[in-house]
């Protein structure tokens, strides 16, 4: 189910990279809608967030679709990266923040979204805090 439901993305090989975007454009191209989590991997620093890949704002851009920002407020609490295999029960909220619209962006205001999205999902974050 996993394999099925994901698209992985090695970073270390360019070819493997780019069939991960190959694939994402497709899935998109059918109206599948996609979580992309562009800091890549657990936030294991003190920092609300890690720095963000470009790719997710790449393809959004390319695309010209809407991010939806999304913040699981308790991933933490309840699957803490020290460990996969530990699991712990309780409330997993998700927090749906505004949309931000890439109509009519360019490669060129990769930078400028990729910044926008940061500050709006730690803002959010800090309000959970």
């Amino acid at each position: 189910i996993y394999r099925y439901a994901t698209v992985t993305v090695n970073r270390s090989n360019p070819e493997a990279r780019a069939a991960s975007v190959r694939r994402l454009r497709n899935e998109l191209k059918r109206g599948i809608s996609i979580f992309l989590f562009p800091e890549g991997t657990f936030n294991t620093s003190e920092k609300l967030l890690k720095d963000f890949y470009d790719g997710a704002f790449k393809l959004a851009i390319e695309m010209q679709l809407p991010i939806q920002p999304l913040l699981f407020v308790d991933t933490k609490r309840r699957m803490h990266y020290k460990s996969l295999l530990c699991l712990n029960p309780g409330i997993s909220r998700s927090v749906f923040l505004d949309v931000v619209e890439t109509n009519g962006l360019t490669p060129a205001d990769l930078p400028q979204l990729k910044e926008l999205v940061f500050k709006k999902m730690e803002k959010g974050l800090e309000a959970f805090l």
